[in-house]
């Protein structure tokens, strides 16, 4: 007959595993400054010893002085050598996607605040409050664009004033 072992027991019974052969490790330097964990046997990036890596501290010109032309090619080059890593150099591709479509003034947080404030209250179909809003949506937005929130926030009034008439509003 089997026998039954209450939970707590059950957890407390050894675990053994059978030994297992670890294979040896790369070890060689990531530019993360970590060490590469992949198999020996099996990694692909350095089988012929380690990679020259630049330095946390040494990044290529074309990066200091923010030449985005400059940059691509550099990462052309080094990916085509196999100096970096296909992954690494496709986010740093979907990084300067961004930077080039990013704007080249930066707004302060009062700046970013109000705007985001102003599209909030387009959003939800209400118009600028004033003046200053006014000048910063059409700053902001095309004059198409403001035609058609000014056409939108007369039908909002529109809409709510023949509730207002037939009574329909809460009170």
């Amino acid at each position: 007959m089997r026998e039954r072992h209450s939970p707590v027991r059950a957890l407390s019974l050894p675990f053994h595993t059978p030994p297992m052969d670890l294979p040896e490790l790369c070890g060689c330097q990531l530019p993360s400054g970590a060490l590469c964990r992949v198999a020996k046997a099996k990694c692909r990036r350095h089988k012929d010893g380690p990679v020259p890596m630049r330095g946390p501290g040494d990044p290529p010109q074309a990066i200091v002085e923010r030449q985005l032309q400059a940059v691509g090619w550099w990462l052309l080059d080094e990916l085509a050598a196999g100096r970096i890593d296909p992954r690494r150099a496709s986010v740093m591709a979907s990084v300067m996607r961004v930077v080039a479509t990013a704007p080249e003034d930066h707004l302060s947080e009062e700046e970013a605040l109000r705007e985001t404030e102003l599209r909030g209250r387009i959003m939800y179909g209400l118009p600028p409050r004033d003046e200053e809003e006014r000048a910063l949506a059409e700053s902001i937005f095309s004059a198409e664009a403001l035609a058609d929130i000014d056409r939108a926030h007369s039908r909002v009034l529109e809409e709510s004033w023949s509730r207002v008439a037939r009574g329909q509003v809460a009170r």
